[in-house]
């Protein structure tokens, strides 16, 4: 069946200037890096699944040597449950630990939110500050938590303060050979 419509656009030959193609409204233009794309991972497409893999604005990154150094830190249980509550709610570009209205978290509302007494809430964010996954920042009486960028980050890019509270961290050091 051919098309009746008048064509919205062409794909052009670079070096003949040849028409190549015809494109009409609703068509899809598959580029080069998708074709070779999905030649390589061709056999775990499926046609008719979505695949989103966190390319919204709420994908956040855990570099692989920081999940497996994380596991060996031998954190407690009430640990972990902070620090994945905090990765949670770690905001883009900032590093900040805060709510979506940017109000920093605090001590009261993690204890209550995960059922922790406030000694295990106030021992378990020590532990977190004082192995360098977490720092905290005392400014106008408010206390502000913000996640360090060499183990899980929002973004593409971190703000210099966010980055001189964490280049000394063994987080930083780590040499990738």
């Amino acid at each position: 069946m051919e098309n009746t419509q008048q064509p919205i656009s062409y794909i052009v030959h670079a070096e003949t200037g040849e028409i190549e193609k015809e494109l009409f409204e609703g068509d899809r233009i598959i580029r080069k890096k998708q074709i070779s794309f999905s030649k390589q991972h061709g056999a775990d497409l499926e046609e008719d699944k979505i695949y989103n893999f966190g390319q919204d604005k709420k994908f956040s990154m855990l570099s692989e040597f920081a999940s497996k150094q994380l596991a060996n830190e031998k954190l407690t249980a009430s640990e972990y449950r902070i620090l994945l509550l905090m990765i949670s709610n770690t905001h883009y570009k900032s590093g900040l630990i805060a709510f979506g209205n940017n109000q920093p978290i605090n001590k009261e509302w993690i204890s209550i939110n995960l059922g922790l007494t406030q000694k295990t809430t106030d021992n378990s964010i020590k532990t977190l500050i004082d192995r360098g996954i977490i720092a905290q920042n005392i400014t106008n009486h408010k206390t502000k938590y913000f996640f360090n960028p060499y183990i899980q980050y929002r973004g593409r890019w971190i703000n210099k303060t966010l980055y001189e509270m964490f280049k000394n961290t063994r987080w930083a050091k780590y040499d990738n050979k």
